[in-house]
């Protein structure tokens, strides 16, 4: 199913709806992702960045909890 069908048939059931609390749910679903892919939105300096961290994850390059409360306490004391 092309993308302009499945909104046509999504507008057409949402049309035919007269139950005010599920027309808010179907409103409060679709404008909370609409915030999420505002804000997800990432430049490539972001992208290599987290790509970099999964790569130190996988080879195991990681802290503890506990070590990096303790490398803050010393930046702090800085």
């Amino acid at each position: 199913m092309t993308t302009a069908k499945l909104k046509t048939k999504v507008i057409d059931k949402i049309k035919s709806i007269e139950d005010t609390n599920l027309l808010e749910a179907v409103y409060n679903l679709i404008e909370s992702d609409l915030e999420l892919q505002v804000t997800m939105k990432l430049s490539k300096e972001q992208i290599t960045a987290i790509e970099e961290g999964r790569k130190d994850i996988r080879e195991g390059k990681t802290f503890t909890d506990e070590e990096v409360k303790k490398e803050i306490d010393k930046w702090l004391q800085e």
